[in-house]
């Protein structure tokens, strides 16, 4: 009974922690991120694309919480700045500024003519530090081929398994040939990724879960 009331009382206690986190701190924390940065990251927008299909196949625009990314790279603290990050579906460019901060090379992608211009845009305006050279490419992540050395490919639910799937196939020998591990936040295509031999490094048990793949060469066929 008493394990019961404990029970209740927290989730009580955390409904409207729940709220004031999501509609007060978190949105004060990302437009102190812009603001110090002189960037917009925050506002909406909506996903301009010719090809129907493939944005039948996309999610709406969000920017990534700062705390998602401040714990994603708490986990990637001891990975190689000379790694390559590449930002699958970059939106507006927040995680590519973030990971500018410890990567010589950052790279974002996006299919929506707007959001990659958008982020040209900001990269102009941008006040912080860049640890090296970010670049920005209108580019269609299912037709994308990833470059010829260690990278870490950056997902935050961009799309549906239908592009996920196109995207791994053709970029399956790269993961064969390079150390390369894919950063997922808000995981939905889990089960998708194991099943095409990757592993699960590790996983953060946050609100939308933030996990880590590499790939398995023992279990491919």
């Amino acid at each position: 009974m008493i394990e019961l009331l404990k029970r209740k009382f927290c989730t009580i206690i955390k409904i409207p922690y729940q709220i004031i986190n999501n509609f007060i701190i978190r949105p004060f924390i990302s437009f102190r991120f812009d603001k110090t940065y002189n960037i917009d990251t925050r506002s909406s927008a909506s996903i301009n694309c010719d090809d129907k299909i493939a944005l039948s196949h996309a999610t709406y625009y969000q920017a990534v919480p700062i705390k998602y990314l401040e714990i994603l790279f708490d986990l990637l603290q001891h990975d190689s700045p000379y790694t390559h990050f590449i930002d699958i579906g970059c939106g507006k460019g927040r995680a590519c500024f973030y990971a500018s901060q410890k990567y010589k090379q950052v790279t974002g992608i996006d299919f929506s003519k707007n959001l990659i211009a958008n982020a040209q845009e900001n990269l102009k305006s941008y006040s912080g530090t860049i640890n090296g050279k970010i670049i920005f490419e209108l580019r269609d992540a299912s037709l994308y081929d990833l470059p010829n050395e260690t990278s870490l490919i950056y997902l935050y639910n961009p799309f549906d398994e239908y592009v996920l799937r196109k995207f791994i196939k053709r970029n399956m020998g790269h993961f064969l040939n390079y150390k390369s591990r894919i950063a997922y936040i808000n995981d939905v295509c889990h089960d998708f990724l194991i099943k095409c031999g990757f592993t699960r490094e590790f996983k953060h048990n946050a609100e939308r879960g933030i996990s880590i793949y590499s790939l398995d060469k023992s279990r491919i066929y």
